[in-house]
């Protein structure tokens, strides 16, 4: 009996052990599923993170394509106006140097008909000078042999003096008409100039400010480029961390 009763003391003894050991490797077994839960849980918050900065991502992404859609639309709009400026440009300075050349010719015949009247005018200056001479001779000449037409000289000069000054006013307001035309064509000329002067430096003030503009668009444009470059890049880099977790 005593030693039945031993042997069930030592079985008791090593069931209690047993019993002890699986209790700690139960502890374990709930310690190492705690580790695993808390690693689960960091794991998907982790993941939740990344998913949201990925959205975050995706949504920067398609505002800097919106960006750069719309500055490329820009662009071009500007473009398209500024050629079509250039060309309203073009337009108009080449009727102001037509009008120009116009002026300068009618400048030029005008100054033609004036060299060509004053040249006259000296003319008849010099033969009114040498007939008022040859008269005056004559009348000295006669003025002893001839009393009667003498008396009828007078006359004579007068009317002979009447269509000199006639002659000589005709002429002169032909060439104070012609100094006239030439002064205006002249003025006319010198505004086609500055207008032509204006518009240019107009035209190349809008040329910079359009090319300047142009300029801008240009660098936000690469800019946009560039961060939907690095955007990408993040993005695969996640999408591979992602697939290697």
């Amino acid at each position: 009996v005593q030693s039945q009763l031993s042997q069930i003391q030592t079985q008791q003894q090593q069931n209690q052990n047993q019993l002890t050991q699986s209790q700690k490797e139960l502890q374990q077994a709930k310690t190492h599923s705690q580790q695993f839960q808390n690693q689960l849980k960091a794991a998907q918050s982790q993941s939740q993170a990344r998913q949201n900065q990925i959205q975050q991502i995706q949504r920067e992404l398609q505002q800097a394509k919106e960006a750069l859609q719309q500055n490329l639309l820009n662009q071009k709009e500007l473009q398209q106006t500024n050629q079509s400026s250039q060309q309203s440009h073009n337009q108009e300075v080449s009727n102001l140097k037509t009008a120009l050349s116009q002026s300068e010719s009618k400048v030029t015949e005008i100054q033609g008909r004036l060299d060509s009247l004053q040249k006259m005018f000296e003319e008849r200056e010099a033969d009114n000078k040498r007939l008022q001479e040859q008269l005056t001779e004559a009348n000295k000449a006669n003025r002893a042999t001839q009393a009667c037409q003498n008396q009828s000289s007078p006359s004579i000069q007068a009317s002979d003096a009447n269509v000199v000054t006639d002659a000589n006013h005709a002429q002169q307001e032909e060439l104070a008409k012609l100094r006239q035309e030439m002064s205006e064509s002249k003025a006319r000329e010198e505004q086609l100039k500055k207008q032509i002067a204006d518009k240019e430096e107009k035209t190349k003030k809008v040329f910079m400010g359009a090319k300047t503009k142009i300029n801008q668009l240009n660098s936000k444009s690469h800019e946009h480029v560039h961060y939907i470059e690095n955007m990408l890049k993040l993005l695969c880099s996640f999408a591979l961390k992602s697939n290697l977790q």
